[in-house]
């Protein structure tokens, strides 16, 4: 018994060994790319080889790709047209002040070769997709080599990429592949919520910059030269769908070793521009918190490092950012005495979802996992704290308040996104760009309604039944861009629960959920008199209590409103306490309940142990049958006291 155990061990050891020394995915992708950057413009000079294979069983005659930069060219583009007509939360726009050349960002496509011959590229939409065609098709199984020569200037102070202060991020920065898929070309424009969807890749990168700049980069630095006052520095990583960098002269850097006894070793970089002085000691708790958490629950970081940049840029709107984490300005649904905590758990989280699972060929399922996740570890970590937030802002000023927030820690339940989610919620989760939709509304579609979905599918399965799902399918799928099948599969294997309502009703159809109260009745029941409700016409004379206990009729009327259709506990309670449960399927726009029962009905609740978070409205999902009127009068008393103390403060600086 004891050799077998020693054997176990050593298998274990050397399987372990050999998974930490073995790529991380087929990739069949490689970049090859040399740019050299110069601060003073913001252009980056690059070249690039791309060996591209053919997995398909089509025969493919022309390469897409993504020009991103372009989308911050001019203010025709579509994406700077959806930020300034929509005020979107991730909308870059330049105002009057910085509307100058330096400030506005491109791409321009120098050259594409196939060996020695000369492609011309063809640019779609708003420039920020080009395709080349081929002289011969790629057969499946084979490959194509391109190299391209290639100009790019960042932008100043962009959803995640740009320049501020001469502090730089570099994302989405060289021409990227799209997606070959189903038999054609996955490449849309850059968008507010388009143009990300990439496979992984493998890639070298020789960044020549300044000598004086210090550099955080997606990539594991491999090698350093220096040139006069220029440095090259090369970056290699493999199985990311994005390479990006940081640069500043005025960057500092603090590493830390991740450490624990069931995750493997993982080396975190702190970069903070200029007079960033955020805590480092916060900063590598919270991005150890979120790969415990993450790793235990779903699959352990397989990536060496991990680099967070502390920087003046904005963080709103920021894309995937592979191996980075970028903390900018305060995110919008977070707690402000846990902002830079939030930033850091949410993209890692991103991490695991969008990069690692390649999830963003179903948006609302990779960003919807990442805001659940996320939700899920600040509760684990911080617990139901207070969230705070501020009155009458203006220049600096504003009037603090806090409260607690009770059951889930609702991190992005706050007050914000439930009066926001009655606007966002009629949307298919599966809605695309090119539907005719407020953009903004699409974002909250994607993240917020996508993650109240998995927060009421979880409470729908019970959190252990979930919890074993959802490891189960991220460690069967890592780095194999998994789809909403093999999502189905895995839960199907631990349940055998309907979940129709999820991936059809859900995921494909337009509309949205909000169960109600309508109307509750309750009255002493009557025995019939005349004549049998039957075909014989039999006449009943009254009948005679002998003694029986009163029975009461109860009608409940309940809505729906909505196609959705979620099942969902009722719970009536009588006066003498009892408690009556039953179920609804939710998926008629009406139901009727009738009760006999001893005692009337009190107080008739819908999910009562609140687990469809999708429910738009919950304000209406319980009555009482006769209203308590102390409740309001309380809370009236307790206002106008407030409402007095602000106008004695208006009158005394009046």
């Amino acid at each position: 018994m004891r050799k077998r155990s020693s054997l176990l061990f050593l298998l274990l050891f050397y399987h372990v060994l050999a998974w930490g020394q073995a790529d991380l995915c087929d990739s069949r992708i490689i970049y090859e790319i040399k740019a050299i950057f110069d601060p003073e413009t913001g252009i980056i000079s690059g070249s690039q080889n791309i060996d591209w294979t053919n997995s398909s069983s089509d025969a493919v005659r022309e390469v897409y790709f993504h020009a991103d930069l372009n989308a911050f060219r001019n203010n025709h583009s579509a994406y700077y047209r959806a930020s300034l007509d929509h005020r979107a939360v991730d909308a870059w726009q330049l105002d009057a002040e910085h509307q100058a050349e330096q400030n506005w960002g491109y791409m321009k496509i120098k050259s594409v070769k196939l060996g020695e011959q000369s492609l011309e590229p063809a640019f779609e939409h708003d420039y920020t997709v080009f395709k080349v065609s081929l002289p011969s098709g790629i057969l499946p199984g084979r490959s194509v080599k391109l190299f391209l020569n290639f100009e790019a200037k960042l932008p100043y102070d962009g959803p995640g990429l740009g320049f501020k202060e001469k502090n730089f991020v570099a994302a989405r920065w060289y021409p990227r592949l799209g997606v070959w898929k189903n038999g054609k070309w996955s490449c849309d424009p850059f968008f507010l919520h388009c143009g990300l969807y990439s496979r992984l890749a493998n890639y070298r990168v020789e960044l020549t910059v300044p000598d004086d700049y210090q550099v955080a980069a997606t990539g594991v630095l491999s090698d350093s030269s220096a040139t006069g006052e220029l440095k090259t520095l090369t970056f290699t990583q493999e199985c990311v769908t994005d390479f990006c960098w940081a640069a500043s002269s005025e960057m500092t850097c603090v590493k830390r070793d991740f450490t624990h006894s069931e995750l493997p070793t993982v080396q975190v970089n702190i970069f903070q521009f200029g007079k960033r002085q955020t805590n480092v000691t916060k900063l590598f708790e919270a991005a150890s918190q979120a790969l415990i958490h993450f790793g235990l629950w779903y699959t352990p970081y397989p990536y060496s490092q991990l680099t967070i940049i502390d920087g003046p840029l904005s963080s709103a709107g920021t894309h995937v950012l592979p191996l980075f984490v970028l903390i900018g300005d305060r995110k919008k649904n977070a707690p402000r005495q846990f902002d830079s905590q939030y930033q850091i758990v949410s993209q890692v989280a991103r991490q695991f979802w969008s990069v690692m699972m390649s999830c963003d060929q179903d948006r609302w399922f990779g960003s919807g996992m990442s805001e659940y996740s996320t939700q899920r570890c600040m509760n684990a970590v911080f617990g139901a704290r207070l969230y705070s937030t501020g009155f009458l802002r203006h220049n600096g000023f504003e009037i603090p308040f806090a409260y607690n927030n009770s059951q889930i820690f609702q991190w992005t339940f706050n007050p914000y996104i439930w009066d926001f989610r009655e606007q966002i919620s009629d949307l298919p989760l599966s809605a695309q760009r090119e539907d005719p939709v407020n953009p903004a509304d699409l974002d909250a579609n994607f993240s917020e309604k996508s993650a109240l979905a998995f927060w009421t599918l979880e409470a729908t399965l019970g959190e252990e039944v979930f919890g074993k799902a959802i490891r189960s399918f991220a460690l069967e799928n890592s780095f194999k861009n998994p789809s909403l099948s093999d999502f189905f599969s895995s839960l199907a294997a631990y349940t055998d629960r309907e979940l129709d309502w999820f991936f059809h009703r859900l995921a494909e159809g337009k509309g949205y959920v909000d169960f109600a109260v309508e109307n509750i009745r309750s009255f002493e029941a009557v025995n019939t008199v005349g004549f049998a409700e039957n075909d014989d016409f039999k006449y009943q004379p009254p009948e005679e209590t002998g003694g029986k206990p009163k029975l009461f009729e109860s009608i409940i009327e309940l809505s729906c409103t909505g196609d959705i259709g979620i099942t969902v506990d009722i719970r009536m309670t009588m006066e003498n306490g009892e408690e009556i449960n039953e179920t609804w399927d939710g998926l008629s726009q009406y139901k009727l309940i009738r009760l006999s029962h001893d005692s009337r009905i009190t107080l008739v609740e819908i999910d009562p142990q609140n687990k469809v978070y999708l429910d738009v409205f919950k304000n209406n999902n319980s009555m009482y049958r006769n209203v308590n009127p102390v409740p309001a009068l309380k809370w009236t008393t307790r206002w106008l006291f407030w409402l007095q103390h602000f106008f004695e403060v208006v009158a005394f600086f009046s």
